[in-house]
């Protein structure tokens, strides 16, 4: 039944055929009778069903933008292909400019309609930027203020550039793009495209704009016509193509859908975008010119199991693959990124851009890609259990500084746990300086960053980068382990080298600790270059870990191992030595330097592999590596490895040849032989034909060969038995033969006994039998182990009763107990016996092979009663049930007053059941339903931490499955104060209720009135800075509720703070609602809520108004000698000094125990302060003084 059903879907399935040639009246089910575009596919696509297929012809071009309106199902989906041969069939969102009309000085014009501004154009199939402004080069900012101007001496006041965009470096790591309000002398003022303050000394330049246009292929667009410079040149001699549409592939609820074969360019934003969409396959795809990103999965919208494998993504201005939280489970793997986010002012602003890979969801696989010339980070992650393995990444950090070829962060958020960082090969980390102003290179290879923690990084290979190849900062909970870093710390800050572990006060409270480091290489090429550089503010540095057995190899000078500076960068530096640095910190007693000293940097050789091959390296003459190991002739490095090797002063010494010792076949891996050999061996593995394994005199197919340490594991095509006879030979191949590292190789080996371990299989044996009077016709044997599910035949048994046989008609055989169903019942009073005869075949066994004795007739136990009801057969079930197996998606923490979701969408069932699902929510958990896969709720208002267990069944009719699922609510923004409210206004000729009752604390009181637009006025003790609100409207009401929320400090101007918002559609208990960050920086002294009815009628309900944040400030602001703003901070604070006789020496900011987390000098001349915020959210104490005389306190509240 279940084959005939496989056959119905497939025979189910249609291919439909578009070509640029075909005709939308066609049928489209044939390659002769094709559709023509890309609008007939969308009319049809909600009727695709699972396992349809549409296929565009290869070499054809269509322009538009893919909309499907179906899904397939699990291991049947929808594909969009391709058909014919030729090159990958093109969706693309390009539109050819022609028909040019002058606009003066070499400029021309065409009225082109796309969907937003164009951030991709082509110039004869070149990525052209947008015009700007100077040409080449960065102009420089004088100052600037806050994030909204910046002033600049030689900015010329003609051209106005208002209207256009002014593209600023705000950091190392910042290109911002931001629009140009208006243009006043020598000063621009902007609308910021990030947080990011714009910094005095870094660069900026000017774009889109008509007045940037003065070289060829320059371009600027205003909204409806597209400007080109041309000078004097044909623009027709041009092939000119500008990107109109915004996304070429929506995938929107969308789930099981496979990409295969396409090619997608022109996308004016994404080329494809992945949300709430399950198992799409992205595979062999092509994905060039794209004006922001290639595949982009936003942080909304549940999409597990993405697979983007085998593709080309090239040429995206701003990230290649971009996927947020909600996209789990994701593999990358075998791509090829290439040229992204490499033109400054066409990426993104702010963070997390100019990226070949961006993925912070659970689970990600990211491997075998190759990426190379990246403006920024290589791979950026973050999510719990990803894997970063054997990809290859080069030339990073091109317009940018401050970035790593892998790069994680963590911050202030919950640990992430599970990271692995394995056998990638990184090179040539670049970094850019300019329009920065020390002009400094700072690229990294693998980069921790902010809280990092819980980070393996293993067997990988970097050199050739900037600053340093590793990068720890403000990590913890990091293993470093077998990687070789080389030529590291080319970049002009002296502090890098092969790695940099740093403990600053961007995170005071996270010192380096449980730091991990043993079997790594770090090998400073030249003489500048450090191997390890350690800079702590906290004077702990040798409290960081273990370290051990790792090489420091800087053969100019192996006197010089580790810079340390313990005090912050501006206290001493030490240069130590290795003695010194073992016994400063206790660590690396058995590390070791290079095992002799050049002067010669030429006499230095670095070879890597980065394929998934075996690689021989041929050798000019004899080399020593770090170790010692002797290298002449050729070696064969193994998939993604490195070796450093020096020329060999002493070359006439052979490498030693490993000798074989011993072999022997392990209880544990009866499949294994294990060869052990005197030396460690390289990982160059031989062919299985090397090998010959003998098992009692009968040839053993050996299916696979390891190689660990001084081990050959040979794997054989079956398992050997207890006593068996084994004996290996070996005969040396003409490649790949077993050797060291060094080059020795091992001799052949004939016919060498294989020591056998393996123990014969517990025998189970025969305990009893009994027949029950429950069931009179079975007689139950019980044996000591659990048996094999293998049935022998019914004439193994002869079972009697009163000394005459009695027909087994059939044998079951569950657990420990085989059930023997007789011909006919046993009476009270029989007397019954059982015998077994072990047959040929099938016998009674155990899983191990154990097998159960024959026993004569034994006396059966018989427990049938004499008032027995009448007999039943007992027969074994005929088939058997796969229960179905629960998988639920959740935050396992929420903060309480939000709306979280419980999702068991992805549970499965493998007998394709339907499947029930039935919740159980704690008590007093309001919740949208109580069945179906997907469920929210209402988190309680708490005060303390606390967990709530969900509880779920999913039956498939048969076998209901039960999964407790804890949520843990946490208390949101406790420290922060409840506004005293002292009035209460509102129009009490429409009020039903008093309007007290929504301040009294108790939610079973409310205030109602009918109508839209009734308001109630709330006058608080104090002006306050409201950083949100709990809001309850009508409990145990399901119903949403429409309203808005102003503030004032005279109620007569209104600032609006929410408008159009509405509560939870299911519960009208206590939720929050947080004011915008551009509002909670403000104060308010008076609040109004303003109801707009409900999704039912018009009537208004509020139970409770209650409002959190912080006090007045007091004395008045305007008032203090030092400006503190904003307060409450966010991402930084501005510390200004207005009182000219006030000249502090010293800034500290402590915690209200006392403990200072910032310090720093303060420089006579200095009055504007800007202060990176990094500490976690609270109070805080700001103290300016001179000497040891604090004169100024004030507090600082941190908001992030």
């Amino acid at each position: 039944m279940l084959f005939l059903c496989s056959l119905n879907i497939v025979a189910s399935a249609t291919d439909y055929y578009v070509s640029s040639s075909g005709n939308d009246a066609a049928n489209g089910l044939s390659s002769s009778t094709p559709w023509q575009s890309i609008s007939k596919v969308n009319s049809i696509s909600s009727s695709l069903k699972a396992g349809d297929r549409v296929l565009f012809r290869r070499g054809d071009t269509f322009k538009g933008s893919l909309d499907l309106g179906s899904s397939g199902t699990s291991g049947t989906p929808i594909t969009i292909g391709a058909y014919g041969t030729g090159e990958n069939p093109v969706i693309s969102g390009f539109t050819q400019v022609t028909g040019w009309t002058s606009y003066g000085n070499g400029i021309y014009y065409r009225n082109v309609a796309c969907q937003s501004d164009p951030n991709i154009v082509l110039v004869n199939g070149k990525n052209t930027p947008i015009g700007k402004w100077p040409n080449s080069g960065f102009l420089s900012i004088d100052s600037h203020v806050s994030n909204t101007s910046i002033t600049d001496s030689e900015l010329p006041s003609y051209p106005s550039w208002t209207g256009g965009e002014v593209v600023i470096r705000k950091s190392e790591h910042i290109w911002d793009r931001n629009r140009i309000s208006s243009h006043s002398g020598t000063t621009i003022y902007y609308q910021s495209g990030s947080d990011y303050n714009a910094e005095n000394g870094y660069g900026y330049f000017i774009q889109n704009h008509i007045g940037t246009l003065d070289q060829v292929g320059e371009w600027y667009y205003d909204g409806k016509n597209f400007y080109m410079y041309f000078g004097s040149n044909n623009p027709e001699n041009y092939n000119v193509k500008v990107s109109t549409i915004d996304q070429l592939l929506f995938l929107d609820a969308n789930s099981n859908i496979t990409l295969d074969n396409l090619a997608f360019e022109g996308a004016n934003v994404y080329a494809i975008q992945v949300k709430n969409s399950a198992n799409v396959t992205i595979q062999n795809c092509r994905i060039s010119y794209i004006g922001n990103t290639g595949i982009f999965g936003p942080w909304w919208g549940d999409s597990p199991y993405c697979r983007i494998i085998n593709n080309v993504i090239d040429n995206c201005n701003n990230n290649g693959i971009q996927l947020a939280g909600d996209h789990t489970n994701a593999t990358i793997s075998g791509n090829s990124l290439s040229n992204n986010g490499l033109i400054i002012g066409m990426g993104e602003s702010g963070d997390g851009n100019y990226m070949a890979i961006n993925v912070v969801a659970d689970n990600a696989t990211i491997t075998s890609n190759t990426i190379r010339n990246t403006g920024y980070i290589g791979v950026y992650f973050g999510g719990n259990n990803t894997s970063v393995t054997n990809n290859v990444i080069s030339d990073f950090d091109l317009v940018k500084n401050d970035g790593g070829a892998i790069y994680t962060w963590n911050g202030t958020g919950a640990a992430v746990y599970g990271l692995k960082v394995t056998g990638n090969i990184i090179m040539n980390g670049v970094g850019f300086s300019g329009a920065t102003p020390d002009n400094n290179l700072f690229a990294l290879g693998i980069y921790t960053d902010e809280r990092s923690r819980n980070v393996t990084i293993s067997k990988n290979t970097i050199f050739n980068c900037s600053a340093s190849g590793i990068y720890l900062h403000n990590s913890h909970e990091i293993t470093i382990t077998e990687n070789t870093v080389y030529n590291n710390g080319s970049g002009r800050r002296d502090h890098g080298g092969q790695i940099l572990i740093v403990h600053d006060g961007y995170s005071p409270d996270d010192p380096i600790r449980n730091l991990t480091m043993t079997n790594n290489i770090f090998f400073a090429r030249t003489e500048e270059q450090a191997l390890l550089a350690f800079c702590t503010a906290d004077n702990d540095i040798p409290s960081f870990g273990k370290a051990d057995y790792n090489y420091y190899a800087k053969p100019l000078d192996n006197s010089s191992v580790a810079r340390t500076w313990s005090q912050g960068w501006y206290s001493q530096q030490y240069n130590r030595s290795l003695s010194n640095w073992q016994s400063f910190t206790n660590q690396d007693w058995n590390s070791k330097t290079a095992p002799f000293s050049i002067s010669d940097v030429n006499k230095i050789r670095f070879e890597y592999n980065a394929t998934s091959s075996n690689k021989v390296v041929s050798l000019d003459g004899s080399y020593v590596d770090v170790k010692g190991a002797k290298y002449s002739g050729s070696l064969t490095l193994a998939p993604y490895s490195s070796v450093v090797l020096m020329v060999d002063p002493n070359p006439s010494a052979p490498p030693a040849t490993p000798v074989f010792v011993s072999a022997s076949v392990e209880n544990s891996a009866p499949a294994v032989v294990e060869m052990n050999y005197n030396l460690s061996l390289a990982n160059i593995i031989p062919a299985t034909s090397a090998f010959s394994v003998q098992v009692n005199s009968t040839a053993r197919n050996v299916t696979s060969v390891t190689i660990s340490g001084t081990k050959v594991r040979l794997t054989l095509a079956s398992p050997v038995a207890a006593g068996n006879t084994v004996k290996v030979s070996y005969t040396v191949p003409s490649s790949n033969p077993i050797q060291t590292p060094a080059g020795g190789k091992a001799a052949a080996i004939s016919s060498q006994n294989v020591t056998n371990n393996v123990a014969p299989p517990a025998v189970p044996v025969f305990t009893g039998a009994v027949v029950e009077n429950s069931a009179p016709s079975v007689v139950v044997l019980n044996y000591n182990l659990s048996l094999a599910g293998i049935t022998p035949a019914t004439g193994a048994f002869a079972v009697n009763v009163n000394s005459s046989s009695r027909a087994v008609s059939s044998v079951f055989v569950s657990g420990t107990q085989v059930k023997l169903t007789l011909a006919s019942p046993v009476a009270n009073g029989n007397i019954v016996t059982v015998a077994y005869t072990k047959p040929s075949s099938n016998p009674l066994q155990t899983s191990a092979g154990g097998q159960a004795a024959s026993f004569s007739a034994q006396n059966v136990t018989n427990n049938v009663s004499a008032t027995s009801t009448p007999p039943s057969v007992v027969t074994p079930p005929a088939t058997t049930n796969t229960p179905p197996v629960v998988n639920v998606n959740y935050i396992k923490s929420i903060n309480s007053g939000f709306v979280g979701t419980l999702n068991a969408s992805g549970s499965y069932d493998a007998n394709k059941d339907n499947l029930i699902y039935t919740w159980k929510a704690p008590a007093n958990f309001p919740v949208s339903a109580t069945n179906g896969p997907i469920i929210q709720y209402l988190a309680p208002v708490v005060d303390t931490k606390q967990t709530y267990d969900f509880t779920l069944v999913v039956s498939d009719g048969k076998s209901p499955q039960t999964k407790v699922i804890p949520v843990e609510i946490l208390p949101y923004q406790p420290e922060l104060e409840s506004a005293e409210v002292v009035d209460i206004e509102t129009d009490e000729s429409l009020s039903s209720s008093q309007p007290y009752n929504i301040v009294d604390g108790n939610i079973g009181t409310i205030w109602s009135v009918q109508g839209r637009d009734q308001w109630i006025i709330l006058e608080l003790k104090t002006a306050f800075n409201i950083q949100h609100v709990k809001l309850a409207f009508q409990p145990n009401l399901k119903r949403e509720f429409f309203f808005d929320i102003y503030g004032s400090n005279d109620k007569v101007t209104w600032d609006p703070i929410l408008s159009k918002s509405s509560s939870c559609a299911f519960s009208g208990n206590l939720q929050v609602f947080d004011f915008p960050e551009s509002k909670a920086e403000k104060e308010y002294k008076y609040v109004k809520v303003v109801g707009q009815g409900n999704s039912v009628d018009q009537w208004n309900y509020i139970a409770e108004f209650r409002i959190f944040g912080y006090r007045h400030r007091n004395p008045a602001y305007e008032e203090q000698i030092v400006k503190i703003y904003p307060n409450p901070a966010r991402e930084m604070v501005n510390i200004k000094i207005d009182e000219p006789s006030f000249v502090p020496d010293f800034i500290n900011i402590l915690t209200l125990s006392g403990k200072i987390i910032y310090t720093n000098i303060i420089e006579p001349d200095k009055r504007l302060l800007q202060i990176p915020v990094n500490f976690s959210k609270g109070i805080y104490l700001i103290q300016m003084g001179k000497g040891s005389i604090t004169m100024f306190s004030q507090k600082l509240v941190v908001a992030n």
